[in-house]
Parts: C-alpha cells; structure tokens; sequence
C-alpha cells in the first residue's frame, strides 16, 4: 500500500519546469515529423516622409502634397501673393474735393524699384466746384519714372468726373537702405474752378502737403543662409 501511495503522489511532486521543459520537448519532436510550418512574408513598407526624402536624394523638390505626414505649411505662389498684395489700398489724403489712394506693391529686386498704385476721387461729386488737373509730387530725393520734366504725376488730366482710373508711379529703391516705416512727404496739385468756362482769374491751385506711408516690410526680402551663418550671425548679435 505504501508503494501504491509512493507512485499517486510521484507526479505532483514533479517540478513544473520539468513540466514545461517535456511539454517543448514534445511539441519541436511533433513539429520535426512534419508539424505546421510558417512562411515568412517580408513587405518593403515605405516610412512616413520616406518618399520625401527619396525625391530630395535623387534631385527633385518634393511637393507639400506629395508626403500628407509632413508638417511643412503649404506655401501659397507668388502670382497670389502679388493679387493679394494688389489689393491693400488705403487712404493717404483727403481734404473737401480730392481723396488720394495708395497701394504699395512688392519691390522688383533686379530693376530696383518700388511700384506704387495711387487713385484719386472727387469727395463731393455733387458740388458745383469743377476739380481738375490732379499731379502728385515726390518728396527731394525720390524720383518717379512717369514724372514730367517737373517732377509732377499726373493722376488725372483735365476735369475729375468722379474717380481717375489707376495711375502706376515706379520710384528707385536707392534711398531706402533698411526696413523701416518710411513716411514719404508727398505734395498734391489741383486747381478748383466754379464753373465751366468761368474765368481763370477765379481758378484756384491747392497744393495740399500729406504723408504717404510705405509699410516696415515694403524693403524686407529673403536671403538664403547656411545653419552656420544662422549660427554665426546668432553668436555675433546676441
């Protein structure tokens, strides 16, 4: 009877890393007599920005759409910049006949000048006062290309109705050396009538004086810089 208790009690008191060890045993000798084998299927899976990286590597400039993981922003073109731009006037003077408008566009960099859109409109169109012959005048030292031989730009010929039509002035970039708001002391010419025909004695010229502003980032272009210029302009100005 003891030895019938010995062998009952033999297998719990087995250690169960032995267990496991047979049980592994037991499954590789199964799977060397023809077990379930696995296939292994290797897929070239491309990184996030990998096609990027591999359009840069190979000499072409990969595109904000081409990778959807980038964080880079998408750069609206030039040609919508510049509509854009085209579209900020705003009111540089303004007296009881005449409104002056400005627009100041981007710079052209290779002709060095500044391309100004300037518009003038009558204020009270309902007057009997007739206001003719609108010029503009730069401040001394800026000069305009479409300027007559008296420096004047003509932005309305003859009677104002209502409003001229757009006037291009192009002024040299030469005076202008840092970024800055730059007020341009401007001088308006135009003569005011009582009516049509009337005699020229009763004319009067006004030339009222008036500031015309030119936004800080009007001079402010990009200059490609190596990580060591930044470095070395950090080290020097910081």
């Amino acid at each position: 009877q003891k030895a019938g208790d010995a062998q009952a009690a033999s297998p719990e008191a087995k250690d169960p890393l032995q267990l496991m060890r047979e049980r592994l045993e037991a499954q590789r000798a199964a799977g060397a007599g023809g077990g379930v084998k696995y296939q292994v299927m290797r897929d070239d899976v491309a990184a996030p920005g990998a096609s990027s990286t591999a359009a840069a590597g190979a000499g072409q400039v990969p595109s904000s759409s081409s990778s959807p993981g980038s964080n880079a922003l998408p750069v609206p073109p030039e040609k919508e910049l510049t509509e854009l731009q085209g579209r900020l006037w705003s009111v540089c003077h303004r007296d009881e006949h005449v409104a002056v408008y400005a627009c100041v566009r981007s710079p052209n960099l290779r002709k060095q000048l500044l391309r100004i859109d300037l518009r003038c409109e009558r204020v009270n169109p309902g007057s009997a006062a007739i206001v003719s012959d609108v010029a503009l005048r730069f401040p001394a030292g800026i000069s305009a290309q479409e300027a007559d031989a008296t420096g004047l730009v003509s932005l309305a010929q003859g009677e104002l109705q209502q409003r001229s039509a757009k006037v291009k002035a192009n002024i040299g970039t030469a005076p202008f050396v840092s970024p800055g708001a730059c007020d341009l002391r401007c001088q308006l010419s135009y003569t005011v009538s009582q009516s049509e025909g009337s005699d020229p004695a009763a004319s009067s010229t006004a030339s009222p004086s008036f500031e015309l502003r030119l936004p800080a980032t009007t001079f402010l272009v990009p200059r490609p810089m190596t990580e060591d210029d930044i470095a070395e302009y950090i080290s020097a100005n910081s």
